[in-house]
């Protein structure tokens, strides 16, 4: 895939000649940062983007807090998730939870 019809994919515009590598990799982090942005505005100085996880067809963003070293787990939709990875075999868990909770859970 081109680089005009990856940005293309990833916004909905069309991509102009002007645009860099640069600005797709910007582009890219900027929407792992979204949901983060929109969920937990007043924590996102003491967050570092960890990675994604795919989940029942979610992908969940995956946030550590600096200070406490836990984890914050949204999605796209902003919904809010708890994740568990069994220690023997690696398989994933999560369960949905209020963002009031995650955001206990994090800070604590």
């Amino acid at each position: 895939m081109t680089r005009n019809a990856l940005l293309t994919a990833a916004t909905g515009c069309k991509a102009s000649g002007q645009r860099s590598t640069a600005n797709l990799e910007e582009l890219v982090a900027d929407q792992r940062w979204a949901p983060a942005e929109q969920q937990v505005p007043e924590l996102l100085e003491d967050l570092m983007h960890m990675g994604s996880v795919e989940y029942s067809g979610n992908v969940i963003q995956q946030y550590k807090h600096v200070d406490t070293r836990r984890y914050i787990n949204l999605d796209g939709a902003g919904q809010a998730w708890q994740i568990a990875v069994h220690p023997d075999t690696g398989d994933l868990a999560a369960r949905r939870i209020d963002l009031d909770e995650a955001k206990a859970l994090v800070l604590r």
